[in-house]
Order: C-alpha cells, then structure tokens, then sequence
C-alpha cells in the first residue's frame, strides 16, 4: 500500500529530476513496492533516491554519459537489462538487501573495473556482467544459489574469481574468452562443468576438478592454450566432446575408471 507521505515523496523526487532536465519514471505494483522504471537525460552521476525498492527492466538503457550510480540499501531486485550499454560506469555500489541481478543487466558496461556482491545476493542471471571488459574483480557471496549461462563471459580482464560454495552447476560459457584468468577455485558442490565453460580462457592454467563433479560438457575448456595441470577424480562419469581439445601443453592426464562417455576430440591437441 502506497502511503501519503511516499506519494508525496514521489512528487518532489520527481519535479526536482524535472528541473535538471532528465526524465523520471517512477511506479508502484499491487504490493507497494517502488520501481525506478525509467531515467532519461544527459547525466553522469545518479543517487537513486531511498524510497526506490527496486531498478526496473531498462531502467538506465544505454545511457551512455553516466559515470556513477547510488544505490540505497533497500534495493533487492536489478532487473534485466537495467544498466544495459552504460559504457561510460565506473562505479556503482551493490546494496544491502540485494537479492537478484537480472538478465544482461550490466552487460556492455566497459568502464567497470570492480564488483563486490552483498551476502544477501542470491541469483546472478544470465549475461549480466558480459563484455565487462575492464573487469578485474568480481566478490560473490558464499549463500549464492545460481550463476546463470554466459554471466562473466567476454570480461577479458578478469584474472581470479572464487565461485561460492553451493552451486551445483557452471554454467554453459561462464568464463568463455577470460583471457586473463588464471585460476578458478571449483567448489565442492559442483556437480556439472556445462559445456563451454571455460572456453577460449587462454590464460587458465591448472583446472583441479572435485569428486562431485559427474559431467564436464563439450568444449568446456577448450582452447585453454596454457592449461598445464589438470585433475580428474573419481565419480566423473562423462567427458563431452572436445572437452580439453586444443589444449596443447596438457600432457598424460589420468581418466579415471568412472568415467563410462569419452568424447569425440576431448583430449586432441
């Protein structure tokens, strides 16, 4: 329910953006929760103001000009596509109670060099960080539930990430093109490496797969041109195609006797 004093919050919230010539939308659903659904104008900074609950589908689209975004700690929901093309964003904090970052929501944002994730996030979806590319640094919280396909992929300079402790799959191109990865601590819980992973990551260099894991997908690492060390243990069931394929400088990896499917060119150098 929308109360008097936040309707009239909206209000001066809104005749303020007006007067600075940018374009505010503001809206409340069945639950009175507050969406920030859209902001238009030529700006380089932005406070989102504290009664926003959460960033709507488009909210920031390509706005190219704008360098830094605050955010109050009440926001749990990015939505998809919210900061999509912001190429010019350095910096914007991840609030307090944030639970989702929604589809492609930061994607093509070059400018970010740094994430850090509250331990509040629970669901990253798919392609929200892709094409970061002056990403080095990316902090996620050990309760996460899901990292969706192609989330981290194309950020070319991101060296090491730890993954938390409780997913159960990496998704299809996670990481593909990371060139600048090096290592990447695989948790325990991980029962699935989906395919493409790892692709193109020519940086990587020791890939130590947990007992957990029962299927590496096709292509997961291949290409990963540096990956000298590899580990395979017990319990691994399939190895997709072209699984490690491209992989020149891995030499007399162990496949061990669980393993009951061996791809086509999954070792092929």
């Amino acid at each position: 329910m929308v109360t008097e004093e936040l309707e009239n919050k909206i209000k001066r919230f809104t005749a303020k953006a007006r007067l600075i010539g940018l374009e505010v939308r503001i809206e409340t659903d069945r639950d009175g929760r507050v969406i920030l659904q859209a902001v238009k104008g030529k700006l380089t900074r932005f406070k989102v103001p504290d009664f926003i609950d959460e960033i709507g589908v488009n909210a920031f689209y390509c706005s190219w000009d704008l360098k830094s975004v605050q955010l109050p700690d009440r926001i749990d929901v990015i939505n998809q596509m919210a900061f999509y093309r912001c190429t010019s964003l350095e910096e914007i904090n991840m609030p307090a109670s944030l639970r989702l970052i929604g589809k492609s929501a930061f994607l093509k944002c070059e400018k970010l060099r740094r994430i850090a994730c509250p331990e509040s996030l629970e669901r990253i979806e798919n392609h929200a960080f892709q094409y970061c590319n002056e990403l080095t640094e990316i902090v996620l919280p050990q309760r996460m539930e899901f990292i969706g396909e192609a989330a981290f992929s194309d950020c070319v300079k991101l060296e090491r990430l730890v993954l938390p402790e409780g997913i159960d799959i990496i998704s299809n191109g996670l990481f593909r093109r990371d060139g600048a990865l090096s290592s990447v601590r695989i948790p325990g819980s991980v029962a699935k490496i989906d395919r493409g992973a790892f692709e193109v990551c020519e940086g990587l260099l020791e890939a130590d797969i947990p007992a957990g894991v029962k299927e590496i997908g096709d292509s997961a690492f291949y290409r990963c041109r540096s990956l000298e060390r590899l580990t395979l243990r017990e319990g691994l069931e399939r190895i997709g195609k072209w699984a490690f394929g491209g992989c020149p400088l891995l030499k007399g990896t162990r496949i061990p006797g669980s393993v009951s499917e061996l791809g086509t060119g999954a070792f092929d150098e």
